[in-house]
């Protein structure tokens, strides 16, 4: 099986090559200080969330109480014989306006803010992950602007539909595709090495 994940499909996408098929070529992508900097906001956003059952105080501090809740959710799914798809999201619950439904959410460490990436494709591709989410959230902190900027934590909502299932599928498969090609016509196996 071929296997992508949104960050593949999406460094692919913007033309980033080395990166998206870093996994299969063996090409080392160096950490920097920002993806450094994300993990260890990411890691502190966790803790914060199973410590006080609320949402991290920086994105308004939600209750979290009586809701089902999942943090750092990892599924795989195939979308055909030789395709599967995988992701990691932050958090899903099940917060009591959505009458039974589920919201995924999606904490950023970014300059971008959140309605940049809610137009991207990464709401679409997770509805294909978790079919059960009916919201995503993006959640976004801009760590460049000062603390009392109003820009600096940013919450953009999209509603997912059966059409975002629709549009996420022909997204993944159009780009993983490409990407198949290319590793296909020189000679790289579509099986990511293991490791260890």
């Amino acid at each position: 099986m071929f296997r992508v994940s949104y960050s593949s499909l999406a460094a692919w996408e913007r033309g980033d090559f080395d990166r998206a098929l870093a996994p299969w070529t063996g090409a080392v992508i160096e950490s920097n200080e920002y993806m450094d900097r994300g993990k260890r906001w990411h890691g502190r956003w966790e803790r914060e969330v199973k410590k006080t059952k609320r949402a991290p105080a920086v994105f308004g501090g939600e209750p979290l109480v009586n809701q089902e809740l999942e943090l750092q959710t990892k599924r795989v799914v195939d979308l055909n014989d030789w395709l599967q798809l995988s992701g990691v999201l932050d958090r899903i619950d099940s917060p009591e306006f959505l009458k039974g439904g589920k919201r995924g959410i999606d904490y950023k460490l970014s300059k971008s803010n959140a309605v940049s990436w809610a137009n991207s494709k990464q709401g679409n591709v997770y509805k294909i992950l978790y079919p059960e989410l009916a919201l995503f959230e993006f959640h976004c902190l801009n760590p460049y602007l000062a603390n009392d900027d109003p820009d600096r934590a940013t919450m953009s909502i999209i509603h997912l539909t059966d059409k975002s299932l629709e549009d996420g599928i022909e997204w993944v498969l159009t780009i993983a595709s490409e990407m198949r090609a290319y590793l296909e016509n020189n000679g790289i196996s579509l099986e990511r090495p293991t490791h260890g």
